[in-house]
């Protein structure tokens, strides 16, 4: 295990793509895929959600020992972690707030320590150089970004907000709990795409490490980003587990849920997912371009589909 901790950050809108990123990415060797972590705490307390691997979290190789004390590489500072981050919440959220829109300084408190020990944990567990953390809140990321000692990597996710609230829109079941996903009203949708990017571009103004992909791009040719990914945190040249262009081999992976995509395990095929174009009406098309158009024409999506 290296003493360096890096982060990639995968910060993005929901339904956005960032769950097979962050798979491919967890092939590279020396490289964990940790999923959306920042719900880690509320969903390993919850009935009914699993790791990927397809294990209740207490039964995990990798989550059991780290979410018992008696487990835990480093009890003192990481025992009661779930407890600190979720009375010192609000008080997280308020401080990245505040960062990510240039006032005061990373809050030190012991919230933030505990995270860091979690994360420097997961890396004695897993024996890991790269933690990828694909929890797409920026506001979250800012957090992450502010452990001390950790080289972090920002990578900015972005998909077309009309395909987003599609999606978001469609009734699913989630696999692990057999119960309805989130679903967001077109306006929900359009507002936190707006917002999260926001953020994610506040962010990008001042962490040095960062990369910006579009979904669709990176559906179309993925090999290409995850090479600039790895040549962004000094992985160059790594073996990559791609069996042809878009086709990719994926093993046993112990990712914290958010998406379903993380159950997938074989070959995996990268395709562009474009049904909103045809599926969607097009006064729904309509109404989230009217919210969005702003980032829309910077991220050089057309306002007519």
């Amino acid at each position: 295990m290296s003493d360096t901790l890096k982060v990639i950050y995968i910060a993005s809108a929901g339904r956005s793509g960032s769950s097979i990123l962050d798979a491919i990415l967890g092939e590279v060797d020396g490289f964990f895929s940790a999923g959306e972590l920042r719900f880690l705490w509320q969903r390993s307390a919850e009935p009914g959600w699993l790791c990927s691997c397809g294990r209740p979290f207490a039964e995990c190789v990798v989550w059991g020992p780290l979410l018992k004390p008696e487990g835990v590489i480093d009890p003192a500072a990481v025992g009661d972690m779930a407890d600190i981050l979720l009375r010192e919440q609000r008080v997280l959220r308020l401080s990245s707030i505040q960062r990510v829109y240039g006032q005061g300084a990373p809050s030190a408190s012991p919230a933030l320590a505990a995270l860091g020990a979690f994360y420097r944990s997961l890396q004695a567990v897993t024996g890991c150089t790269v933690i990828v953390d694909s929890s797409k809140q920026p506001l979250y990321a800012d957090l992450v970004a502010a452990i001390p000692g950790v080289e972090f990597h920002l990578i900015h996710f972005v998909r077309d907000p009309r395909a987003v609230a599609f999606s978001q829109q469609r009734r699913r079941i989630h696999p692990d709990t057999g119960k309805p996903m989130e679903r967001l009203s077109l306006t929900a949708s359009s507002a936190r795409w707006m917002a999260w990017n926001l953020a994610s571009e506040r962010l990008k103004a001042r962490i040095p490490s960062q990369l910006s992909f579009r979904y669709e791009d990176f559906a179309s040719a993925p090999r290409r980003p995850v090479e600039k990914i790895l040549a962004l945190a000094g992985f160059s040249g790594q073996p990559l587990p791609f069996v042809d262009g878009h086709t990719v081999a994926l093993g046993v992976h112990h990712m914290v849920p958010g998406n379903p995509a993380r159950l997938g395990i074989g070959n995996v095929r990268v395709r562009q997912d474009e049904i909103w174009k045809t599926e969607m009406a097009a006064t729904h098309k309509l109404y989230v371009t009217a919210l969005t158009w702003p980032l829309l024409r910077k991220y050089h999506y057309h306002l007519l589909t």
